[in-house]
């Protein structure tokens, strides 16, 4: 039975030396994913751009369910990722952005996948009366 992956999680990857024992390359943060190495060009005092390097590598990898579900249970992050993708090009002519400067379209897809309607009001199925 094959192993079971551990996620995408961060890994300091040691400084390289030459045969002197010199520092050709110093240690750096890595995003380890299902046996591919990802740098986030993270020296290793850098550990809070690190972490925010593999929060953003986990938020691009996650895609919403496409298919019909229940209203209440469908998280806002989904529902936000599913409309950025529609409006992409609409979005950047309306707010004159390059295409490869993604930087300056809101991290809609930074949401947390788990933010569903209930979690906003502060209460499940508000309409039936339950908590």
């Amino acid at each position: 039975m094959p192993r079971r992956s551990k996620g995408a999680r961060l890994h300091l990857k040691a400084a390289r030396r030459d045969k002197a024992g010199k520092i050709t390359h110093r240690a750096t943060w890595i995003i380890r994913d299902n046996g591919l190495d990802i740098s986030t060009g993270c020296a290793s005092d850098e550990i809070t751009a690190a972490e925010q390097a593999l929060k953003d590598y986990i938020a691009s990898k996650y895609a919403p369910k496409r298919k019909a579900q229940d209203i209440e249970s469908i998280p806002i992050g989904d529902v936000l990722s599913i409309y950025l993708d529609a409006e992409l090009a609409k979005l950047r002519d309306r707010f004159k952005v390059a295409e490869d400067d993604e930087e300056t379209i809101p991290g809609i897809r930074k949401f947390k996948a788990d933010w569903a309607p209930e979690r906003l009001v502060g209460r499940k199925n508000a309409s039936r009366g339950r908590r």
